[in-house]
């Protein structure tokens, strides 16, 4: 017999619809909005009390910007990558 954790498979369901909605958002910025988004994420991560929104809020804004940046066949993806990198240290130290 399986007995399934109804409150926790509610909570993974919703978490998943934010993180669909998010990326979902995400498709229809330009790469420009998303560096503004990160910066955004990264400001409040420092200014702000962490919430579960803005953790998968900036969670999926890391996917979004790996996806984005690994398509680019320039220098970029350095740069990007330190973003996403800052981002990720940012979140990490506040999911602590």
């Amino acid at each position: 017999m399986n007995v399934v954790d109804l409150k926790s498979r509610k909570k993974q369901m919703l978490n998943n619809k934010t993180e669909m909605s998010w990326l979902d958002y995400f498709d229809f910025l330009s790469f420009s909005e998303i560096i503004d988004e990160v910066r955004l994420v990264i400001n409040q991560l420092e200014t702000e009390a962490l919430s579960d929104e803005l953790t998968t809020k900036g969670k999926m804004l890391v996917h979004e910007l790996g996806e984005r940046v690994a398509d680019t066949n320039t220098e970029a993806p350095l740069i990007f990558n330190e973003m996403k990198s800052n981002l990720q240290t940012s979140l990490n130290r506040f999911k602590n």
